[in-house]
């Protein structure tokens, strides 16, 4: 499924598209403005902390040794999570899989924006609908604002094309772990 933007949908106008197909890419283009507002808000002012970064995490799927992971951390953004560039996120893709809580905490809503638009090449919804105890633990620092920005994000995927086959997980995470009553 495209994620469009309004530049996609002018250029449909300009090439002359139907007005139909304009109009679903305008509602596709709406829903997606509201989802990046909602995980935006409830993540602002987020920082690293004591987390595991994007480049530590790196080094720890290296099994790399204590000073290579200070030196990689030297690097890692910790103030801005909206810094993180799409290039750098599906570079570090593998680093949601090595994230504690802090680290996950601060880099989900990057990771979830980039794929919200389209820009993140590989699967996250895996690593929000597998539910284990090591991801539990993860996902222990997100308060009821964030939890409830992740179940907006997964509430549009599961209603996409491109997430049809799924829309099983999703559904189940979303009654399970992602279910309101737990926040």
């Amino acid at each position: 499924m495209k994620y469009y933007n309004l530049q996609d949908i002018d250029e449909m106008k300009r090439n002359g598209f139907e007005k139909k197909t304009i109009e679903e890419a305008y509602n596709i283009c709406e829903q997606v403005s509201e989802v990046v507002a909602t995980i935006e808000s409830a993540f602002a002012g987020v920082t690293l902390g004591a987390g595991i970064g994007l480049m530590e995490a790196q080094v720890i799927d290296d099994y790399g040794d204590a000073a290579q992971r200070r030196a990689a951390r030297e690097n890692d953004e910790k103030y801005a999570w909206q810094s993180l560039s799409p290039m750098l996120l599906n570079k570090c893709h593998s680093s949601l899989s090595f994230f504690d809580a802090q680290g996950m905490r601060f880099h989900l809503p990057a990771f979830m924006i980039l794929h919200l638009q389209g820009g993140f090449y590989f699967n996250i919804v895996f690593y929000l609908t597998e539910i284990n105890d090591w991801a539990k633990e993860k996902f222990s620092l997100l308060n009821a604002r964030q939890r409830s920005a992740v179940r907006d994000f997964l509430n549009y995927l599961v209603t996409t094309e491109e997430h049809r086959h799924e829309a099983l997980p999703i559904a189940d995470a979303l009654l399970g772990y992602w279910c309101e009553s737990r926040d």
